[in-house]
């Protein structure tokens, strides 16, 4: 079934991940914690890539298409924030480093409590968390 995303469902998706990923840490649920952290990330750099089209223009093939990635990298490229996180501030560099490691193969892993507490915060912290830095730019 094919269908169109809007850019405010990516916001919402990634919201609510983030918060289901709170409730699974919060109950020492360590690995579906760690992975929906990064699914957070994900939509968030998809609502940052939504916005970056246009209406009455037809998008280029191949960004339309390497949209429909999970790498973390590559979104962050094509939302056109990947360099922005490298060198902002050193906070903000860890955090993305060790958010950039997810990849929905996450799933057959098994995280540990602290790995889920470190990607949460990696991704949550108020400052220079990776999805509240994001957010910023949707």
């Amino acid at each position: 079934m094919a269908f169109d995303i809007e850019k405010r469902r990516f916001e919402v998706l990634g919201q609510e991940k983030l918060a289901d990923a709170e409730l699974l840490l919060a109950n020492q649920r360590w690995t579906n914690a760690y992975y929906l952290s990064g699914y957070a990330v994900e939509f968030a750099l998809k609502a940052c890539i939504a916005k970056l089209f246009r209406s009455d223009v037809l998008p280029d093939k191949d960004t339309v298409i390497s949209a429909y990635t999970h790498s973390l990298g590559k979104l962050a490229g094509q939302a056109q924030l990947k360099r922005a996180l490298e060198t902002g501030p050193r906070t903000l560099q860890i955090n993305w480093s060790l958010v950039n490691a997810w990849t929905p193969d996450s799933r057959y892993r098994l995280a540990s409590e602290k790995d889920a507490t470190d990607m949460f915060t990696a991704v949550s912290e108020k400052q220079n968390g990776v999805f509240q830095w994001i957010k910023a730019h949707w």
